[in-house]
């Protein structure tokens, strides 16, 4: 992850104390602006599932300490999406988005393809509820 914006981490932790939040996350963009409009689309899921299960992706997730001390952390087990498997159990009235960026690299979509990607993302949301779907590898971290 690149912090770009030098009051991303300040902004989210206003937030987070202002509002009383167990996670905070933002928005992404590729360092290069490739695929920008995948991230367009997680944007998109991010709005949809926060009524009923928040989404967040690990490269920016501030949590409140005792809350993720609680939840346990990551799941040691999990091989995939083990930051969205975490960001489903908080409470949606305790999770916000700020309108902030920070950028990654798009080296997965050049490595895996922006299909598997997009068929991971939807895969993970379908199997939101399904604790054993992230226990498996699928193939992600391969050749990366």
């Amino acid at each position: 992850m690149y912090l770009k914006d030098t009051k991303i981490i300040r902004k989210a932790l206003q937030a987070a104390i202002k509002e009383d939040l167990d996670l905070v996350t933002c928005r992404f963009k590729t360092t290069t602006g490739e695929y920008n409009w995948v991230y367009r689309i997680f944007d998109v899921i991010q709005l949809i599932s926060w009524i009923t299960k928040p989404f967040a992706i690990g490269g920016f997730m501030l949590f409140k300490t005792e809350t993720f001390n609680q939840l346990g952390g990551f799941n040691e087990e999990d091989k995939i999406a083990e930051d969205y498997h975490l960001s489903q159990k908080i409470k949606p009235r305790k999770f916000s988005i700020i309108n902030r960026y920070v950028h990654t690299s798009p080296r997965r979509f050049f490595n895996k393809g922006v299909r598997y990607m997009i068929k991971l993302a939807w895969s993970s949301w379908l199997n939101r509820n399904n604790e054993n779907w992230y226990k498996q590898d699928y193939g992600y971290w391969d050749k990366v």
